[in-house]
């Protein structure tokens, strides 16, 4: 069983480096995994199919009901900091049999979720902004390739490299959303109703509420991921809990721009907003201009990408902290680093790997979108 309140002794001379980030960095390691540019372009969109106008309204109680799930994280976090993450906290509260099965469970949600929204999202992503290109076969795996590669070169030079670039681009991303969603909101003057955050536009029915809510949810998902990071935290009893409280303020900016984009499209005409390809990018045009419709579709491909370098860092890091307790076989192979950037490269390859034999086969299968 994993034991955080003693350092984890390091399989051969290597370890995970202590000390390598800081506050800034675990707080955008939560907010890059959330994608709240990716997750409005993409999962917002199956949510207004059933919630309609009253979408602001499930995204707020999924704000909400996230808070809730988050507070578990924190109040584990000030007593452990492990790269075992989920797989730690589970392990020392209910013993190591359930340590596991959290931690398989994990990873298999991680182990999907990468390849899906990370490889085959982006790429979608271009198809939609050029759907003259969607009837080429398989070149959605050429776009899926580049994207990968510069993900795994980041991931493989340390975990800093990644979180230094998570952080920039993540505060310009949210300066962006808050900033232009505002503009939007002032610009739609009489559209700004506070019905979207009643039932009204449902019917006064609670169950198309209820339905959204479990699609609504996910996109505020990836808020703990930054528990895995915590051994090479600065003083992560004391930062990892703050980077959730952090990034749970932060994330009400998904609130507000769910509600520009519902008044800016219109109250009355959300169920045709989910049936559109690219609806944000289509009120950002109509209210600012094309100028902004392009950075705002370089912000929804940039956030792809920083999703991609945060779950990597809790796949890895969570995946390491298995191997380390011989969990995940060879331990000798996998609970390494790399002697000069103290990266689990083995594990990471492993999962770029896999990342995309699984994106290749659902995109083959399913196709890309």
């Amino acid at each position: 069983m994993v034991d955080d309140n003693k350092d984890v002794e390091p399989v051969k001379n290597y370890g995970l480096k202590r000390n390598a980030v800081g506050l800034i960095h675990a707080v955008f390691q939560s907010q890059s995994h959330v994608a709240p540019a990716a997750d409005i372009a993409l999962l917002i969109t199956g949510t207004a199919a059933i919630a309609l106008g009253a979408t602001p309204l499930v995204i707020l109680l999924a704000w909400a009901g996230y808070f809730l799930l988050v507070n578990t994280n924190y109040q584990f976090s000030k007593y452990i900091s492990s790269a075992a993450g989920y797989y730690g906290f589970a392990a020392n509260g209910l013993g190591k049999r359930w340590g596991i099965f959290t931690g398989w469970l994990f990873l298999g949600n991680e182990m999907l979720a990468y390849p899906a929204f990370a490889f085959l999202g982006s790429s979608s992503l271009i198809y939609l902004l050029t759907p003259q290109i969607s009837s080429i076969p398989y070149l959605w795996i050429v776009f899926i390739l580049p994207f990968m590669f510069f993900v795994f070169i980041i991931e493989y030079l340390g975990i800093k490299p990644s979180l230094n670039y998570a952080w920039i681009a993540g505060l310009i991303e949210v300066l962006f959303l808050v900033i232009t969603s505002i503009i939007i909101i002032f610009l739609s003057g009489p559209s700004n109703t506070a019905s979207v955050f009643t039932l009204a536009p449902v019917g006064g029915k609670l169950q198309p509420v209820f339905l959204a809510f479990i699609i609504g949810f996910t996109t505020l998902a990836g808020s703990g991921s930054v528990v895995a990071i915590a051994e090479e935290t600065k003083e992560p009893k004391k930062n990892i809990p703050m980077a959730l409280v952090l990034v749970m303020i932060i994330d009400l900016s998904v609130i507000l721009v769910t509600y520009a984009l519902t008044v800016g499209w219109g109250v009355s005409n959300m169920g045709t907003f989910a049936t559109s390809p690219d609806p944000g990018l289509i009120v950002y045009k109509k209210y600012l201009g094309i100028i902004a419709e392009i950075a705002f579709a370089v912000i929804i491909y940039n956030s792809y990408f920083m999703f991609g370098l945060a779950i990597n860092n809790s796949l890895s890091r969570t995946s390491y902290g298995m191997a380390r307790d011989n969990i995940i076989f060879p331990k000798r192979y996998f609970a390494v680093t790399h002697p000069k950037y103290k990266t689990p490269h083995r594990i990471i390859i492993l999962i770029t790997v896999f990342g995309f034999f699984f994106a290749l086969i659902n995109g083959l299968i399913f196709g890309p979108f």
